[in-house]
């Protein structure tokens, strides 16, 4: 099985290693990778700049290096490494805070594991809950058992798997849950640069939405592994199936 490896937080981030370890032993692994972080590049690409790509010489592991954001990488590798033989498998992580609820529309990460699925390539993304994690030994462990059990009980389908691992020890972990992406939202607010200049930083708070099912956000708070099955498809269907009975008013020109 060929593998890609990609993530957001650049080429020398410890947690794609990890996941490399995490899945050396399913497959034929390749990483390729931004040459410096492109956190919250969500589907972000290159249009107007050229991409240079760079073979990176780390611990015998095969590794490119490459001046575009993720969806870039992902783009890159399928057409010009893989040729006309796409990866069987598209793994973007191990990222440095959890994608859940709406960041999961801001995340390279997730964006580039969509980008397998706009190329019929099944994909997961994964995450820990740890904007500074000291080290990914759990979620080495967790992604493995996950990627295995997928393999063996051929559940592996062109779908985005979302998986955020809490940043605990491996034996705190309660279990796996299949989780829906939740409602949390983060409290936007923003600071004055120290310089006095006319220069604003994003701050915030973010703001755990709990309810009665087992959403994404709500399962890693309480130590649970989640796993969110993603789709691209924005339609409104509810909306959709409303509209569409009165289709005919709105063609009355």
């Amino acid at each position: 099985m060929k593998i890609l490896i990609t993530n957001d937080d650049g080429i020398f981030y410890p947690g794609i290693y990890a996941l490399h370890e995490a899945a050396e032993s399913f497959g034929d692994i390749t990483i390729v990778a931004p040459s410096v972080e492109r956190s919250a590049t969500s589907h972000s690409i290159s249009l107007n700049n050229s991409l240079s790509l760079r073979k990176i010489k780390i611990n015998g592991i095969r590794a490119y290096s490459c001046t575009g954001t993720p969806v870039d990488c992902v783009k890159l590798a399928i057409h010009e490494l893989f040729d006309d033989n796409k990866p069987d498998l598209i793994l973007s992580g191990i990222n440095k805070g959890s994608n859940t609820s709406q960041n999961i529309l801001y995340s390279g990460t997730v964006s580039a594991a969509v980008e397998g699925l706009f190329n019929g390539i099944p994909s997961f993304a994964i995450s820990v809950n740890s904007l500074n994690p000291d080290e990914f030994k759990t979620a080495t462990k967790i992604t493995k058992f996950i990627l295995k059990k997928f393999l063996d009980l051929k559940l592996i389908s062109n779908t985005v798997m979302n998986i955020n691992i809490p940043q605990v020890k491996y034996e705190d972990i309660k279990g796996i849950r299949i989780t829906r992406q939740g409602k949390t939202k983060f409290q936007d607010s923003f600071y004055k640069s120290k310089e006095g200049l006319n220069l604003f930083n994003l701050d915030g708070e973010l703001k755990i939405f709990r309810d009665k099912d087992q959403n994404d956000d709500y399962c890693i708070e309480e130590n649970f592994v989640s796993l969110t099955p993603l789709q691209f498809d924005l339609t409104h269907y509810k909306e959709y199936i409303k509209l569409k009975k009165i289709e005919n008013k709105f063609n009355k020109f």
